[in-house]
């Protein structure tokens, strides 16, 4: 993943979560992005509410990570963590069901 290295973003913090949004048209994509991005504007704050996330912070900046064909269109974001000191392992169980499921 050469946009790893390419990007101050990824040196900012040790963890990540990634969403990945895929349809199979353009006018699909179009409308699936637009939702995903207000459903991880949502997923911030319930992750920042998590008592061991100290900071979540999506990276404006998306990535394709396929060239785009007629039957996939994909689109992807990352979410830097910033865990609270002493934070050796999280649930995000709760976080990531009300994202899906939202």
């Amino acid at each position: 993943m050469i946009y790893l290295s390419s990007s101050h973003f990824f040196s900012l913090y040790r963890h990540y979560m990634v969403i990945t949004a895929t349809a199979k048209s353009q006018e699909h994509y179009l409308k699936w992005t637009g939702l995903v991005e207000s459903k991880i504007r949502i997923l911030i704050g319930k992750l920042e509410y998590n008592g061991g996330i100290d900071l979540a912070h999506v990276n404006c900046k998306t990535f394709n990570p396929e060239p785009v064909t007629n039957d996939s269109h994909k689109l992807r974001w990352f979410i830097g963590l910033r865990l609270k000191k002493g934070e050796k392992s999280l649930d995000l169980t709760y976080e990531i069901q009300v994202f899906t499921d939202a």
